[in-house]
Protein backbone atom coordinates (compact mmCIF):
# COMPACT_ATOMS: atom_id res chain seq x y z
CA UNK A 1 0.00 0.00 0.00
CA UNK A 2 3.08 2.15 0.44
CA UNK A 3 4.16 1.88 -2.70
CA UNK A 4 0.82 2.49 -4.38
CA UNK A 5 0.41 5.74 -2.75
CA UNK A 6 4.36 6.33 -3.26
CA UNK A 7 4.15 5.65 -7.02
CA UNK A 8 0.35 7.57 -7.37
CA UNK A 9 1.90 10.45 -5.98
CA UNK A 10 4.86 10.48 -8.45
CA UNK A 11 2.45 10.34 -11.52
CA UNK A 12 0.87 13.09 -9.84
CA UNK A 13 3.62 15.20 -9.85
CA UNK A 14 4.94 14.26 -13.06
CA UNK A 15 2.01 14.70 -14.69
CA UNK A 16 1.85 18.11 -13.15
CA UNK A 17 5.54 19.18 -14.32
CA UNK A 18 4.71 18.11 -18.22
CA UNK A 19 1.46 20.25 -17.87
CA UNK A 20 3.77 23.15 -16.90
CA UNK A 21 6.24 22.64 -19.51
CA UNK A 22 3.35 22.92 -21.90
CA UNK A 23 1.61 25.63 -20.91
CA UNK A 24 5.09 27.79 -21.27
CA UNK A 25 5.70 26.36 -24.89
CA UNK A 26 1.88 27.06 -26.11
CA UNK A 27 1.54 30.35 -23.67
CA UNK A 28 -1.70 31.53 -24.89
CA UNK A 29 -2.05 35.55 -24.74
CA UNK A 30 -5.57 37.20 -23.91
CA UNK A 31 -7.52 37.11 -27.58
CA UNK A 32 -6.49 34.97 -29.60
CA UNK A 33 -4.77 37.27 -32.71
CA UNK A 34 -7.10 37.70 -35.94
CA UNK A 35 -5.61 36.34 -39.18
CA UNK A 36 -5.19 38.65 -42.15
CA UNK A 37 -4.87 37.64 -45.88
CA UNK A 38 -2.03 39.70 -47.66
CA UNK A 39 -4.66 42.25 -49.53
CA UNK A 40 -6.03 42.95 -46.41
CA UNK A 41 -2.79 43.56 -45.15
CA UNK A 42 -1.78 45.71 -47.99
CA UNK A 43 -4.95 48.03 -47.64
CA UNK A 44 -3.89 48.19 -44.10
CA UNK A 45 -0.17 49.35 -45.18
CA UNK A 46 -1.40 52.21 -47.10
CA UNK A 47 -3.67 53.47 -44.85
CA UNK A 48 -0.94 53.25 -42.39
CA UNK A 49 -2.93 51.12 -40.27
CA UNK A 50 0.65 48.76 -39.23
CA UNK A 51 3.41 49.39 -37.43
CA UNK A 52 5.33 46.35 -37.29
CA UNK A 53 5.54 42.96 -39.04
CA UNK A 54 7.58 40.48 -38.03
CA UNK A 55 8.56 37.84 -40.63
CA UNK A 56 9.61 34.12 -39.26
CA UNK A 57 9.68 32.06 -41.70
CA UNK A 58 6.64 32.14 -44.14
CA UNK A 59 4.37 33.59 -40.72
CA UNK A 60 3.72 37.32 -40.29
CA UNK A 61 3.23 38.65 -36.77
CA UNK A 62 1.50 42.26 -37.67
CA UNK A 63 1.15 44.82 -35.10
CA UNK A 64 -1.44 47.55 -35.90
CA UNK A 65 -1.43 50.48 -35.59
CA UNK A 66 -4.02 50.09 -32.42
CA UNK A 67 -1.57 47.66 -30.68
CA UNK A 68 -3.62 44.78 -31.85
CA UNK A 69 -2.35 41.59 -33.31
CA UNK A 70 -2.76 40.00 -36.42
CA UNK A 71 -1.00 36.54 -38.20
CA UNK A 72 -0.92 36.06 -41.84
CA UNK A 73 1.35 33.74 -44.22
CA UNK A 74 3.48 35.02 -47.25
CA UNK A 75 4.69 33.02 -50.12
CA UNK A 76 7.64 30.84 -49.64
CA UNK A 77 9.69 31.86 -53.11
CA UNK A 78 8.97 35.57 -52.65
CA UNK A 79 10.01 38.41 -50.26
CA UNK A 80 7.42 40.70 -48.06
CA UNK A 81 8.31 43.99 -49.58
CA UNK A 82 7.88 42.35 -53.23
CA UNK A 83 4.87 40.95 -52.58
CA UNK A 84 3.27 43.86 -51.02
CA UNK A 85 4.67 46.02 -54.13
CA UNK A 86 2.32 43.32 -56.47
CA UNK A 87 -0.45 44.14 -54.43
CA UNK A 88 -0.26 47.97 -54.97
CA UNK A 89 1.44 49.35 -51.99
CA UNK A 90 3.00 52.61 -51.68
CA UNK A 91 6.11 52.42 -51.44
CA UNK A 92 6.43 55.48 -49.14
CA UNK A 93 4.17 53.88 -46.67
CA UNK A 94 5.92 50.72 -47.02
CA UNK A 95 8.97 52.53 -45.58
CA UNK A 96 7.57 53.46 -42.42
CA UNK A 97 6.15 50.05 -41.39
CA UNK A 98 9.35 48.58 -39.21
CA UNK A 99 9.97 44.86 -41.13
CA UNK A 100 12.10 42.02 -39.15
CA UNK A 101 13.03 38.91 -39.62
CA UNK A 102 13.61 36.03 -36.82
CA UNK A 103 15.06 33.19 -37.36
CA UNK A 104 12.52 30.41 -36.23
CA UNK A 105 14.93 28.01 -34.68
CA UNK A 106 15.33 28.21 -30.49
CA UNK A 107 14.41 26.56 -27.27
CA UNK A 108 10.03 26.76 -28.59
CA UNK A 109 11.02 25.64 -32.07
CA UNK A 110 13.03 22.79 -30.68
CA UNK A 111 10.77 21.53 -27.45
CA UNK A 112 7.96 21.87 -30.24
CA UNK A 113 9.48 18.98 -32.19
CA UNK A 114 11.00 16.85 -29.41
CA UNK A 115 8.35 16.93 -26.48
CA UNK A 116 5.53 15.26 -29.01
CA UNK A 117 8.33 12.93 -29.77
CA UNK A 118 9.76 11.58 -26.82
CA UNK A 119 6.61 12.22 -24.15
CA UNK A 120 4.96 8.98 -25.69
CA UNK A 121 8.47 6.74 -25.52
CA UNK A 122 8.88 8.17 -21.77
CA UNK A 123 5.29 7.65 -20.70
CA UNK A 124 6.11 4.12 -22.28
CA UNK A 125 9.38 3.35 -19.92
CA UNK A 126 7.65 4.62 -17.13
CA UNK A 127 4.66 2.34 -17.71
CA UNK A 128 6.68 -0.90 -18.05
CA UNK A 129 8.93 0.53 -14.93
CA UNK A 130 5.89 0.47 -13.28
CA UNK A 131 4.45 -2.61 -14.11
CA UNK A 132 7.66 -4.75 -13.64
Amino acid sequence: MKNLSKNLIFAITLLLFVTVIFSFLFEMEGTPPKTMNMSELADKVNTDGVKNIVISGNDLKITLTDDSLALSKKESESGIVETLSNYGVDKEKLRKVNITVEDPSGFKYWMGILIPTLLPIFFMIFLFWFIF
